[in-house]
């Protein structure tokens, strides 16, 4: 976890912050560089030429090409199975076939053929009469398979984009950005970027329009994105353009897919990498990369439904594999070596990057992991680091103990014969001494200093006006000193994350800290560190923040603090006046209140607020009570209402019993539209906690009524089971009803309490 510090005043100049019509973002254009507005105007809408000249052998790869599809010739576009081969591939392919080409695709099996080119499949391509290979996204390194290809006859034009290796492969062309200067706008494309750009060319050299090849950027947005590749130059701003072509009119494979994972709405950056991509990867990680390609191709809207339902299929089996090869992994983790090396035959190929990539993020560490390809002695591996340790160059260290490496400074694949990996292992363990940055270096600066109080809406879609963000171009971090902390709850699968209500003056937000459920926050003056995210919540776009940090108001200052949160003062706020009116109907108190907020869950008044939807309100209306201490906290602290109005019914609800079954009820009328269901929105129907709901799903997957196919923390996948027999006794079944009693009886105090003991019971701190 990084340690954060607040950001040093800059001198932004004043026609900077006139130029693009607002402090902050120009105060963090300055920051990252563009200093005028001639830079930051180009930065903001894209003035980078695409088309910039340089790109070595770019003409003499298009004349090949041209001179092939001028004669009838067959040409076979060979790809890589990861999701920027995948997106390349179908890029290439579809360009040949716009342009009348005999053209056919390849790519090879992670497992059968390895990555990049391989002679079995050169010598079967030759043999069915291919006459040009044109590679994406790998051929760099294939110096002996493009040497056979041109023996048998093959005219080879390698596009790709991987680092160059000693020396480069002999062929028509070798076209690839890393050949550019280290300046240049389209050094850092990935292989689909590329791509593009050999579309644009070759559609010029056919006396087409270049801008044709843009229908096709919706395919390059997913392979940037897929890549991780730094998102300034060219690859931000093909990024950006194809986001919008995306969500307009994507292709039908991704329009397929997109509806498959539930994406609703313009697609970000997130979307995109936690969606999408993930069920593109999962045909080359479990089983075929064609299945891939063969969707982004579909034309009919039937046949890439049935693709992507296909491809969603395997992305579970890949969740599943992934965790179980994480958590054996975790186990034999430590992070006082400098790095993670780790070998288990058994560990499934397919899944080792994923797996490498979690390891390295919760240790902080490079992560190397390792599993015997079947029927051999050989080891194939998947490596991930952190910024500042490049896997490229310690490969390359050890490469005399490799049969094969290849890949970029934070992502590599690498393969060894079995008998050398603990010489591998000790070489790479001592790169890692070498070079690894000490912890105690690793400070960040936050990107903006802010008041709380000013934050809004405005503000965040100012900020995305410099998305897409991701490698490069990082989500700006805005620090707010002397936030008041009012609550905090534990919340997802395992209670693993926090949500928080803080508050600057009369501005409240809701906030989310990831991976922090286990620390105990009790309300206070804090500084915060936080981006800015969006909720789509039933409807409506919440601004909400994402906690980085947050730190004792008291210990802010210039020098950087990790030590962990802990909270003994009570913050100053405003306390509620309570009104009592328990029992009254509900047009009684419309006519009292005619202006007030009203709040209500378990299905009553439909024109009412939830939890998830409060916002700040001069008289809340209570109309239904609240499962527990912690929400009622959250409820006040979110609308910072000067008056209270307890409106909810005196008479007991449903009996406990009764639960369940009407949670069926709920769902089967849920899974009859999708198989997502929204914990938060089941939670908001019954009135109750979320972890009664989890622990309630988990009780109908032991009885076999359900079967949880995906938790991605607020939302579930779930499938309907026939096996079941009714609910079973089972240990989640036993723990939500205890937690249903706890909840059953905070509403019987609310419903019968006395007014001071109400208001006793907001922020006291045992029940915070």
């Amino acid at each position: 976890m990084p340690t954060w510090r607040k950001p040093q005043s800059v001198p932004v100049p004043p026609e900077l912050t006139a130029a693009v019509g607002s402090a902050a973002l120009a105060e963090l254009l300055y920051r990252r560089g563009f200093t005028t507005p001639q830079a930051a105007e180009s930065f903001l809408t894209g003035g980078i030429d695409v088309d910039a000249p340089g790109l070595p052998d770019l003409d003499a790869g298009v004349h090949c090409v041209v001179t092939t599809l001028l004669a009838g010739q067959r040409i076979c576009v060979y790809g890589d199975y990861d999701t920027d081969g995948v997106t390349a591939t179908t890029l290439l392919v579809s360009l040949l076939r716009s342009v009348g080409a005999d053209v056919t695709y390849y790519i090879p099996n992670r497992f059968r053929d390895g990555y990049g080119m391989n002679s079995r499949a050169v010598e079967a391509l030759a043999q069915e009469g291919v006459s040009l290979l044109l590679t994406c996204d790998c051929g760099i390194r294939n110096v002996e398979e493009v040497a056979l290809a041109r023996k048998l006859g093959l005219n080879v034009v390698v596009t790709d984009h991987h680092e160059l290796g000693p020396e480069l492969p002999v062929a028509e062309a070798v076209i690839n950005p890393k050949r550019l200067p280290e300046e240049h706008p389209c050094r850092m494309l990935p292989g689909v970027g590329t791509g593009y750009l050999f579309a644009r060319q070759l559609l010029r050299a056919l006396d087409r329009d270049p801008a044709d090849a843009d229908q096709w950027l919706d395919l390059v947005a997913v392979g940037i994105i897929a890549d991780v590749v730094p998102l300034n130059g060219a690859n931000r701003e093909l990024a950006r353009r194809g986001l919008t072509r995306l969500y307009t009119s994507p292709c039908a494979g991704l329009f397929a897919l997109a509806a498959t994972a539930g994406l609703t709405g313009a697609p970000t950056e997130e979307d995109v990498a936690f969606q999408l991509v993930p069920r593109l990867n999962a045909a080359g990680r479990l089983a075929d990369a064609m299945l891939a390609v063969k969707l982004l191709l579909a034309e009919d809207p039937v046949v890439a439904e049935e693709l992507a339902l296909q491809l969603d299929q395997l992305n579970q089996e890949r969740k599943r594999l992934t965790a179980s090869v994480a958590e054996s992994a975790s186990a034999e983790a430590s992070d006082r070596a400098g790095a993670i090396v780790l070998y288990r035959p058994e560990w499934h190929e397919g899944v080792l990057g994923i797996a490498a990539g979690k390891l390295s993020e919760q240790y902080g560490l490079p992560t190397l992991l390792m599993a015997r390809k079947h029927g051999t002695n050989v080891l194939v591996g998947s490596a991930r680091s952190p910024e500042g340790f490049s896997l490229h160059e310690a490969l390359a260290a050890c490469g005399d103990l490799l049969l094969k490496h290849g890949g970029h400074a934070g992502a590599a694949g690498f393969s060894l014969l079995e008998d050398q990996f603990p010489a591998f292992r000790a070489a790479m363990l001592e790169e890692a001494r070498r070079r690894v940055v000490p912890k105690a270096q690793a400070t960040t600066e936050a990107d903006l200093a802010i008041p709380l109080a000013a934050v809004d809406r405005r503000l965040y879609d100012d900020m995305r006006r410099m998305a897409p963000f991701g490698e490069a171009n990082s989500a700006p971090v805005l620090h707010s000193t002397r936030v008041k902390l009012l609550s905090s709850r534990p919340i997802g699968a395992g209670e693993r994350h926090l949500r928080l209500v803080v508050r600057d003056g009369e501005q409240s937000f809701t906030g989310l800290w990831w991976g922090a459920g286990s620390l105990v926050l009790e309300p206070g003056e804090v500084d915060l560190y936080y981006r800015l995210g969006l909720n789509r919540w039933n409807g409506e776009e919440l601004l909400q923040v994402l906690v980085e940090h947050l730190q004792r108001a008291e210990a802010s200052g210039d020098t950087p603090s990790d030590s962990a949160p802990a909270f003994a003062l009570r913050p100053q706020v405003a306390r509620p006046v309570l009104a009592d009116r328990r029992g009254v109907a509900p047009l009684t108190l419309t006519a009292e209140f005619p202006n007030a907020v009203l709040f209500a869950e378990a299905g009553r008044n439909p024109g009412a607020v939830d939890r998830y939807s409060l916002r700040p309100a001069g008289t809340l209306v209570m109309q239904t009570p609240v499962p527990s201490p912690q929400i009622l906290d959250e409820v006040v602290a979110r609308t910072g209402a000067a008056r209270l109005v307890l409106a909810w019914p005196t008479e007991p609800p449903p009996d406990a019993d009764r639960f369940l079954p009407g949670l069926m009820q709920t769902l089967a009328g849920a899974l009859a539209t999708s198989p997502y269901v929204s914990i938060p929105l089941l939670a908001v129907r019954t009135g109750e906690l979320e972890a009664v709901i989890r622990l309630a799903l988990d009780a109908l997957a032991e009885s076999d009524l359900l079967a949880i196919d995906e938790d991605e923390g607020e939302t579930v996948r779930l499938r309907r089971r026939a096996d079941g027999r009714g609910v079973k006794d089972s240990p989640s079944l036993e723990r939500m009803r205890r937690l249903l009693a706890e909840s059953r009886a905070f509403r019987r105090f609310l419903r019968k309490a006395p007014l001071p003991a109400i208001d006793k019971a907001i922020y006291s701190p045992h029940l915070s």
